[in-house]
């Protein structure tokens, strides 16, 4: 009888327990949990992550005339719009409309820690396309009335500074208004300055300023199709169909670096519709869609010339929905591969093989008008993120397991060597943080399954209950051998 009695307050004790850790887990713990969990080469859809369900109905009666066109049924905040992933706060910060669909310049961002969407600025008043308010019929601002851009597709024209905490935008296309026009400033986005005050955090920086032109005269027919920031210089790159262009931060100047446009043999003679990423272990820019892989190194004899590569293993398509078109495109540091996704399965170039892999294929249809840069990697999850419309959830996309990363593996690229010690260079590390890079330098980690640590609160409980089980066994066997 008292053993049963014993097996019945163990049982309870341990049920306890389980309630008491559950009541612990949050639903972002539990989605973490599930991300960390991922196998490689797998996606998984995020529940319950639409930014919103009716987005018309949800903004029309706050920020009257924001909505345009069809953009009510198709979302105009996702037409032809990028994105940049917020490595500081490890969120996808979407900024996009524009033309014709979408009149609101807000900014929206995804937060892969408590996996909800927040607001981050009110839409602007909005520019009357109809010729009020002193605007010519049919055309509107670059700049709006209380400072801040127009909204304009965004393209593969955003990207994160982290030295700066700042969303970065290249000159770009398609400003709202009925004719679409181009707004040749450069912005940043202070995201600290935003977190103290919401209505705050644009700063113009500014027309692009021509090749060492004294006047200081914008680059005439000039459009950047897409940018990339490059860690190991802290400079941005851009290609367009005037060329090579290098964006230097701290001067705020433009310059261009070759007039090589990108042209394809019976296909489009533009630079439009491109994914770019600067690939930091080989100091180069990878420049792919429409079927074609062109790169330009960053140093060396062959530098700023643009090289087009012949590659194997997959042949990309030019139609909407298929391989190469406007397709999301990343570095993955913990692969060491070029990955591409547009909507169909995903694909990894070997940079030193030139070869691809096809792999999974997501669960979901891609946007009508392309992913751009929607589609990012977060090197805190080891996983890639990417949203296709308001009315669509978040997809996750996991390529490779988490590896044992070593101290001193700064970029956490499972290798401790000189892109890690320019990383270091760069500030905001420690001079231990150094001590580890030399002794480690040289050194790899290999993917190993990630393991999760009990919160300190998990930890209390657990050793709470297994100790009042401890405590009843003891009392159990010393009242035995009294009795005995």
């Amino acid at each position: 009888m008292r053993r049963f009695l014993d097996s019945v307050f163990t049982f309870l004790v341990m049920s306890f327990c389980v309630l008491a850790l559950a009541s612990q887990a949050t639903a972002a713990d539990h989605l973490n949990a599930i991300i960390q969990a991922m196998p490689a080469n797998s996606w998984y859809t995020v529940p319950n992550s639409k930014l919103h369900e009716d987005p018309a109905e949800a903004l029309d009666s706050e920020f009257p005339g924001i909505w345009q066109g069809n953009a009510r049924e198709a979302d105009g905040r996702f037409a032809w719009s990028g994105g940049a992933l917020d490595s500081k706060r490890d969120r996808l910060v979407i900024w996009g409309g524009g033309h014709a669909d979408y009149y609101g310049n807000e900014l929206y961002g995804f937060n892969l820690k408590d996996f909800t969407w927040d607001r981050l600025t009110d839409p602007s008043p909005v520019c009357d396309p109809g010729g009020l308010n002193g605007n010519p019929p049919g055309d509107c601002a670059d700049i709006l009335s209380d400072g801040n851009p127009n909204a304009r597709h965004t393209y593969y024209n955003l990207d994160y500074i982290p030295e700066l905490d700042s969303l970065f935008s290249s000159p770009a296309g398609s400003t709202a208004s009925r004719s679409g026009g181009l707004d040749r400033n450069t912005w940043l986005f202070d995201f600290e300055a935003n977190e103290a005050d919401r209505t705050a955090g644009w700063n113009n920086r500014g027309k692009a300023l021509g090749n060492g032109d004294p006047n200081g005269t914008s680059i005439v027919g000039w459009s950047p199709t897409a940018s990339a920031y490059d860690p190991n210089s802290g400079l941005v790159y851009s290609v367009s169909t005037a060329g090579l262009y290098e964006y230097n931060i701290e001067t705020n100047f433009w310059r261009r670096l070759n007039s090589s446009n990108i042209v394809i043999p019976g296909g489009p003679s533009n630079a439009s519709d491109r994914g770019m990423v600067i690939d930091p272990k080989r100091n180069k820019i990878v420049v792919i869609g429409h079927g074609q892989v062109t790169v330009y190194d960053l140093d060396g004899d062959m530098q700023y010339q643009q090289q087009v590569w012949e590659t194997t293993g997959n042949e990309f398509q030019t139609a909407p929905g298929t391989g190469g078109y406007r397709p999301g495109v990343n570095y993955d540091p913990v692969a060491d591969r070029i990955v591409v996704w547009d909507g169909d399965a995903v694909q990894a170039l070997n940079m030193e093989t030139r070869e691809w892999e096809q792999l999974a294929a997501t669960p979901e249809l891609p946007e009508g008008t392309g992913t751009y840069g929607r589609f990012r990697y977060s090197p805190t999850q080891n996983a890639y993120i990417v949203v296709n419309g308001g009315d669509q959830d978040v997809l996750i996309y996991k390529l490779t397991e988490p590896p044992n990363l070593l101290e001193g593996d700064f970029d956490e690229d499972g290798d401790v060597d000189g892109a890690d010690f320019l990383q270091w260079q760069r500030g905001g590390l420690s001079t231990s943080a150094l001590a580890d890079w030399e002794t480690n330098f040289g050194a790899t980690s290999l993917p190993a399954a990630s393991t999760s640590v009990p919160e300190p609160s998990t930890g209390l409980i657990l050793a709470l209950c297994c100790g009042i089980c401890a405590m009843r066994r003891r009392h159990t066997r010393a009242g035995g051998a009294a009795i005995r």
